[in-house]
């Protein structure tokens, strides 16, 4: 292949995946008026879960979870009407904002026996690429078959990140997943206290961290959920989500 050739693959590769992404936006609309609930790995899933996430950690008011989510306030307030009537959340005061119901931590239990996000904003430019990175504790027991390092990669990328490393826990401590022994970067090299992060969590040998990077936390965080929802196998829980809830729209 001579340089013109070379140039313009690349150049070819670079507009596909911009493609790819804007596709991704593109449906979010039609997407969300048919069905978010049960159309799986795109960014309503996301925010579902990211709802249920975040009002069990505290009650939320809608502009703060408009921020949280990446999207309008508009949006966000028909997003929680449909949830509410669907009786996942409820409305404290105007002061509290929402939390969940019983049924909505009953159902985010769910998910979090399958990974456990870490909540606090990272810089691990050794080992991710981005200002920012995620951590997500990923469950081996949950994994879905044959799972491998770069489809989680392509899950997060197309969430726009900039890049994401899946580190495995074994006996000698945090490894590169799906690497070898004798391979010379076996081994990972993270901070302290990154490894506490980790660790805190109690996670099992052959359980994976996934360091998603991005140009900010939300970012980072939505493009971590994407991966961690399609390693775990989540197409299932969702869809037992919808035959319970019904058409959200």
């Amino acid at each position: 292949m001579n340089e013109s050739a070379y140039f313009i693959s690349i150049m070819s590769s670079r507009l596909l995946l911009r493609i790819m992404k804007a596709l991704d936006f593109i449906k979010l609309p039609f997407e969300f008026k048919s069905n978010p609930l049960a159309y799986s790995l795109l960014l309503t899933h996301i925010h579902f879960f990211l709802v249920l996430y975040l009002l069990d950690l505290s009650p939320m008011g809608r502009y703060k979870l408009a921020k949280e989510l990446l999207l309008t306030p508009a949006l966000t307030r028909t997003f929680l009407n449909k949830l509410q009537q669907r009786g996942l959340l409820q409305v404290t005061t105007r002061r509290h904002g929402h939390r969940l119901t019983e049924m909505g931590k009953e159902i985010l239990q769910k998910y979090k026996k399958r990974f456990v996000p870490i909540n606090e904003r990272e810089t691990i430019e050794e080992i991710v690429i981005g200002k920012v990175a995620y951590i997500i504790i990923l469950r081996k027991k949950y994994f879905r078959p044959n799972l491998r390092v770069l489809e989680l990669r392509d899950q997060a990328i197309r969430q726009q990140a900039l890049g994401a490393t899946v580190l495995e826990i074994s006996k000698e401590g945090l490894v590169f997943a799906q690497s070898s022994p004798s391979d010379p970067y076996y081994r990972a090299k993270v901070s302290e206290h990154v490894e506490k992060l980790i660790y805190f969590q109690n996670p099992q040998v052959g359980d994976w961290c996934l360091l998603v990077g991005a140009d900010n936390f939300y970012l980072a965080r939505q493009a971590g959920i994407r991966a961690a929802l399609f390693a775990t196998s989540c197409e299932e829980v969702l869809q037992a989500i919808s035959s319970r809830l019904g058409p959200c729209c």
